[in-house]
C-alpha cells in the first residue's frame, strides 16, 4: 500500500463525519455522504476541498453510489429518501424512493444501471434501469448492512446484521440461498467477477465466502475493533475498523499486506478496479491510497506519455503538429503531437479544464473550466491574455470560428454564449435548453452555431442575433444526454454523440437526426477526420473506433486498454491524439486515416 494522501473535506465537527463513500473507476470522482446531511462531490486531482455539495436530504447521508465515470450519483439517508443526481445538473435531484426507515446499504450495477437499496427495517428493494420498475424482496426484518447487484449474473446479494447472507434471483425475485454466519455482521463487500464476498463481524474478524458455497473459505485476523468498512478487488481486500487502522490483505494467503493509521477512525471506504482506495473518517477527512500498484499494459505502436496528474477531458489541434489539452488537474497542456513532447503548461484556472480550442493561426488557445470562466492564452509565452466571465456554471464546451473572430461556449447553466475575441466580450446568450449545454460548434461561415445538451436536443442558432433556427431531436427520442456536436466538413451536416454510445448524424439541411452507429461504453466526444468522411470515436470501454460518416460502418478500431475521454486529428502531423482518464495522451503510430495501426482489430 502506498503512503496515503489525506484531503480535508470540512472543518472537524460532530456533524462532518463521513459515513458513506463511493468512487468512480479511475478514482477521479469521489462522493462522500456525511452526518451534515450533504453529499460532497470532489475530484482527487484537485485542491483539498469538495467541488460541490449536494443538498436534499433531511438527515445523515448513510449510503452513496455512482456510475463508472461519476456522472450519475445516487444517495440514501436516514430520512428514508433515495435521491438521484446528475453531474450535468448538479443543483437538481430526482426522488427515486421514500421509505419510513433509513437507508443502510446501497449499490449500483455499473453495467446495467440497476440500483439495489437496503433499509434499517430489513426491507430490500431493487430497481431495473431498463424498465424503471421496483421489485421488493422480503425474507427478514434484520437490518441490511451490505448489498450488491449484478444484472449479468441475475443476482442480488444482501448481508444482514444478524449474520445472514442472502442470494436472490433478480428475474424471479426468488431467494436462492441463505447462509448463517456465526456472528453478527457489520460490513461487507462483493466481487462478482471473482465470486467472493468478504464480511466483517463483531468479533473483529473478516471472513471470505465463495458466493455459491455456504461455508467460509478463509478468515482474516488482525483488527482489534469492530469492522466498519470493507472493499475487495482482484485477490486483495481492504478493511477499516474502530481500532483506527486500515488494513490491506492478500486473499490467497489471508495475510496482512500493510497497515495505515489515519488521523481518525474510518467509517466508510470505496475501492475501484485498479485498487485505488478512498476512505472517509469520523473527522471529515478523506484518505486516498491504493492496495496495489497499477499494472499498465504495453501497447504496441501507440505511445502513451502521462503528462497530466488527473483525467484529460479535452484535446484539440491548435496548429501544425501542436495540440492543447484540458485536464482535471486545472491546467492547459501544450504538446507536440508528433512525439508528445511537452511544450508548455498553462496554469490559472481554479477547477477542471473541460474544453480547449485554438485560434489566431495557432498562437492562442481558449480554455473553458468548471470555475465558470473562459481564458485566452498566448501559446508562445504562456501569458494569460484575458478572462471571460458570464456563465453561472461549469463550462463544458468551447469552439472558435475558423477566422478566430468569435467563439461559442456551453455550460451547466443551460445556456450557450457567443463571444467576440477582439475585443473580448459576450455578444449574445443563446437560451432554450432545459439542461446543461454539453457541446457547441460553429459553421465554417460562422453564421450558424450548433449546440447539444443533456436535455436530449440539438439546436441551431443564428450567431448574428441569437435567433433560434431549429430544434433537432427531443429527450424522449434520445433517452440519454448528448455530449458533443460537430459540423462535418463543408457540407453543413452535423454529427453528434450521446452518453450511451450512440452516434447521430443529419442531412445537409439538418432537419432530423439519424442514428449512425452505437458503440459499447460511454462516449464523451468524437473527432471528424480531415477527409470529412470518417469520425473517430473514443469510448470509456478503452477502444478507439473509426466509423464512416455516411454509413456508420466501422472501418477500424484499436484497444488502448484504458478509459478514453477525447480525441483530435492533427492535420500538420497526420496523427490521431487520444486522451484518457488517467492523464495520458495516446499518439497514433500512423497517419489519421482509417488504418489506425497494423495491429488494429475490429470488435
Amino acid at each position: 500500500m502506498l503512503a496515503p494522501q489525506t484531503f480535508h473535506v470540512s472543518p472537524p465537527s460532530a456533524s462532518s463525519a463521513v459515513c458513506s463513500v463511493a468512487m468512480s473507476e479511475g478514482g477521479h470522482v469521489v462522493l462522500t455522504g456525511s452526518f451534515d446531511r450533504t453529499v460532497a462531490v470532489w475530484k482527487t486531482g484537485s485542491v483539498p476541498s469538495p467541488v460541490r455539495r449536494l443538498r436534499g436530504h433531511q438527515a445523515a447521508v448513510t449510503a452513496v453510489a455512482c456510475d463508472s465515470d461519476g456522472s450519475e450519483l445516487v444517495s440514501g439517508g436516514l430520512d428514508g429518501r433515495l435521491l438521484r443526481w446528475s453531474s450535468h445538473s448538479p443543483d437538481r435531484h430526482e426522488t427515486l424512493r421514500e421509505h419510513s426507515r433509513g437507508v443502510t446499504a446501497l449499490a449500483m450495477d455499473r453495467t446495467s444501471g440497476d440500483i439495489a437499496v437496503g433499509y434499517d427495517d430489513g426491507e430490500l428493494h431493487v430497481q431495473s434501469r431498463e424498465s424503471h420498475e421496483w421489485l421488493q424482496l422480503g425474507g427478514s426484518r434484520q437490518r441490511v448492512v451490505g448489498v450488491s447487484v449484478s444484472r449479468a449474473q441475475d443476482s442480488l446479494l444482501a448481508i444482514r446484521a444478524d449474520g445472514t447472507i442472502q442470494m436472490w434471483e433478480l428475474s424471479s425475485g426468488a431467494l436462492l440461498s441463505a447462509t448463517a454466519h456465526h456472528s453478527p455482521l457489520t460490513a461487507a463487500a462483493v466481487e462478482w467477477v471473482g465470486g467472493l464476498v468478504v464480511v466483517g463481524d463483531t468479533n473483529y474478524r473478516l471472513s471470505v465466502y465463495e458466493l455459491r458455497r455456504p461455508r467460509p473459505a478463509g478468515e482474516l485476523v488482525g483488527h482489534s475493533g469492530w469492522i466498519t468498512a470493507i472493499g475487495v478487488q482482484g485477490g486483495h481486500a481492504i478493511s477499516a475498523a474502530t481500532d483506527g487502522t486500515i488494513r490491506s490483505w492478500d486473499l490467497r494467503t489471508t495475510a496482512t499486506r500493510s497497515v495505515v493509521r489515519p488521523s481518525a477512525p474510518v467509517g466508510a471506504l470505496a475501492v475501484d478496479r485498479e485498487g485505488r482506495v478512498a476512505a472517509g473518517t469520523d473527522e471529515g477527512d478523506v484518505v486516498l491510497t491504493t492496495i496495489r500498484e497499477d499494472a499498465a499494459a504495453a501497447r504496441t505502436g501507440w505511445r502513451r506519455p502521462v503528462h497530466h496528474a488527473a483525467p484529460v477531458w479535452a484535446v484539440k489541434a491548435v496548429s501544425g503538429d501542436v495540440v492543447a489539452t484540458g485536464s482535471a488537474d486545472f491546467s492547459v497542456g501544450i504538446w507536440a503531437a508528433q512525439d508528445a513532447r511537452p511544450l508548455r503548461v498553462l496554469e490559472g484556472h481554479t477547477a477542471w479544464v473541460n474544453a480547449v480550442a485554438g485560434f489566431a493561426a495557432g498562437t492562442r488557445v481558449l480554455s473553458g473550466s468548471s470555475d465558470s470562466t473562459l481564458r485566452v492564452w498566448d501559446i508562445g509565452s504562456g501569458a494569460l491574455l484575458g478572462t471571460l466571465h458570464g456563465h453561472d456554471g461549469w463550462i463544458n464546451a468551447v469552439a472558435v470560428s475558423p477566422d478566430g473572430e468569435i467563439a461559442i461556449s456551453g455550460a451547466s447553466d443551460q445556456v450557450a454564449s457567443v463571444w467576440t475575441l477582439e475585443p473580448r466580450r459576450r455578444l449574445i446568450t443563446l437560451v432554450g435548453h432545459s439542461a446543461a449545454v454539453t457541446g457547441v460548434a460553429l459553421s465554417k461561415s460562422k453564421a450558424v452555431a450548433a449546440t447539444c445538451s443533456a436535455d436530449g436536443t440539438v439546436r441551431l442558432w443564428r450567431t448574428a442575433d441569437g435567433a433560434a433556427l431549429r430544434v433537432i431531436g427531443c429527450a424522449h427520442e434520445t433517452l440519454t444526454p448528448f455530449t458533443s456536436v460537430h459540423f462535418v466538413s463543408d457540407s453543413g451536416a452535423l454529427v453528434a454523440s450521446s452518453l450511451d454510445g450512440r452516434i447521430w448524424t443529419t442531412d445537409e439541411d439538418c432537419v432530423s437526426l439519424r442514428l449512425l452507429a452505437q458503440v459499447p461504453g460511454r462516449v464523451w466526444g468524437l473527432a471528424v477526420l480531415a477527409d470529412g468522411r470518417h469520425v473517430a470515436v473514443p469510448s470509456i470501454d478503452g477502444r478507439l473506433r473509426v466509423l464512416s460518416a455516411d454509413s456508420g460502418a466501422q472501418i477500424a478500431s484499436c484497444d488502448l486498454g484504458t478509459p478514453l475521454t477525447a480525441c483530435a486529428t492533427v492535420p500538420g502531423a497526420s496523427h490521431l491524439v487520444v486522451a484518457d482518464r488517467h492523464g495520458g495522451l495516446h499518439i497514433s503510430p500512423t497517419p489519421s486515416t482509417p488504418e489506425l495501426s497494423p495491429s488494429a482489430k475490429a470488435d
